[in-house]
């Protein structure tokens, strides 16, 4: 910590126009509970400022649902029938990122929103041929060999097995 020219304390590795509000040190019965829970490093400057630095990280997980429901508005009036819209988004989501975590990830970052994995993986064009009883999809070179056609199909026909703890 050092002063700066009008005589306010700066972290060298801190922004000096933010200001940080944290609710450690205002009640000593949790501070003590919390240094007795190995906590001592939430005491340290540095470790406040890296998690105040983390906090919008949770907000990209709203992005995410809002884009693959691709509105913000609820669609029903009632709010039970809306919560239960909601709740099968949020299962939908699930299944989303467990897709892209277990079959996509060599061909596209696990880190993508749902519209990007969607232009990426979903949006391409196909010629549909059938011949001698089978439906074949052609695609271009270049779309086969970026997204790795084969090895997609491969792992969406083999599923990864469900363990059991």
């Amino acid at each position: 910590m050092y002063r700066d020219d009008t005589a306010q304390y700066v972290m060298g590795f801190g922004k000096p126009d933010s200001i940080i509000y944290t609710n450690i040190g205002t009640c000593p019965v949790a501070d003590k509970r919390l240094r007795a829970a190995s906590g001592n490093e939430w005491f340290e400057a540095d470790t406040i400022i890296r998690k105040s630095h983390q906090r919008g990280a949770d907000e990209l997980i709203h992005r995410s649902i809002k884009e693959l429901a691709t509105k913000e508005q609820l669609p029903f009036k009632s709010f039970g029938m809306n919560r239960a819209y909601y709740l099968m988004l949020v299962f939908t989501h699930f299944i989303f990122e467990a897709y892209k975590q277990d079959v996509t990830a060599e061909a596209i970052p696990v880190t993508v929103y749902p519209n990007t994995f969607r232009r990426k993986l979903i949006d391409f064009a196909v010629k549909i041929t059938s011949r001698s009883r089978n439906i074949v999809l052609n695609v271009t070179r270049v779309i086969y060999e970026t997204i790795n056609i084969e090895e997609l199909w491969k792992r969406c026909q083999s599923p990864p097995r469900i363990q059991f703890a």
